[in-house]
């Protein structure tokens, strides 16, 4: 059975007009327009006009993280006074859950851009030491462990192997422990707090500065994950990345952060593998919400998860595999 998530506009405008206008700073919710925006992983996104004023409406649409909008919206409130961020306007905690975000004017990266100028190297650099010097103790800390991935992978595996009936248990636990072998057992790590899901899209330009946007997976963690980031999804060059540091080193120093940086590269890009198969296995199966099934494809995510295992084979030594035979038989 697959997983069936129905919200219409209609109603998410219902919800909206019950809201004291004073939050949108406006007299009366009257809409100019109200237009879907897109499908995220786990958000369906609109925009919406009151006025001349605009707002992101993101409802979640995923039925594993059922707090996700109330995790974004108080992220928001927590990082808001940095200037980094949309405001956060609403939250609406019932079913449908959503948040209501102020609207950024600017223009996102795009998901496949490969190329920055040195000013927007630099801006990026200085947005992400800002919240890196972030030190929130009242927050416990998540994540930074090497360890915390490898647990990450058998959950992965057994989701895999539930699928494939165990006929590839012995080479994934091979992979799991040749990439295992290779990770430093020792480690020191620095925290603050970071952005958890940094890449071309989550970015917007504006008119003279860089903000980040989707905020649901902040964590007062280790800075070089989101380093590691700009590493896997960046793909900056050495002068870029030789820019990058020195213009983040202005703002926090962090003598180890690179190597620590090309570490969590490693784990980050061979969970992403994992996730691609099994997200391939999960549209076979029709097991995600409509409206993502509608705007993606098995053979999409399939070919990330063979593009993702080549990039990963050359951080580490790693045997090859054979991704296309884990789906023999399924209609892709």
């Amino acid at each position: 059975m697959g997983f069936k998530f129905i919200i219409m506009k209609s109603q998410l405008k219902e919800i909206i007009k019950t809201i004291d206008p004073e939050l949108f700073g406006v007299k009366e919710i009257n809409f100019a327009s109200f237009k879907k925006l897109g499908v995220g992983e786990g958000n369906l996104n609109y925009v919406f006009k009151l006025g001349d004023k605009k707002f992101i409406c993101r409802v979640n649409i995923d039925k594993e993280m059922p707090n996700k909008s109330k995790d974004e919206f108080d992220n928001l409130v927590k990082i808001q006074y940095l200037g980094i961020s949309p405001q956060p306007v609403y939250l609406h905690n019932k079913n449908p859950k959503f948040i209501i975000l102020d609207f950024i004017k600017g223009h996102p990266f795009r998901m496949g851009k490969r190329t920055f100028t040195d000013s927007q190297v630099k801006n990026i650099a200085k947005v992400l030491a800002s919240l890196h010097n972030q030190k929130i103790n009242s927050m416990k800390k998540q994540e930074y462990t090497y360890s915390h991935y490898f647990k990450e992978s058998e959950e992965y595996f057994k989701q895999i192997n539930k699928y494939t009936k165990n006929k590839f248990s012995d080479i994934l636990s091979i992979l799991d422990s040749q990439i295992m072998n290779q990770i430093s057992k020792k480690e020191t790590h620095e925290f603050g707090l970071i952005h958890g899901d940094l890449c071309p899209q989550n970015l917007v330009e504006t008119d003279n500065e860089i903000k980040l946007i989707d905020w649901e997976s902040v964590k007062y963690s280790d800075p070089a994950k989101d380093i590691a980031n700009t590493l896997i999804d960046f793909e900056l060059n050495k002068q870029q990345l030789d820019l990058f540091l020195r213009e983040y080193s202005k703002l926090r120093f962090d003598e180890t952060i690179l190597n620590r940086a090309k570490t969590f590269a490693i784990l980050l890009r061979y969970v992403y593998v994992l996730w691609e198969i099994t997200r391939t296995f999960e549209i076979i199966n029709k097991e995600l919400p409509k409206e993502y099934l509608q705007k993606t494809t098995a053979k999409s995510h399939l070919n990330e998860a063979k593009k993702q295992f080549r990039k990963l084979k050359k951080l580490v030594e790693i045997s090859d595999i054979n991704i296309d035979s884990l789906f023999t038989g399924a209609k892709i």
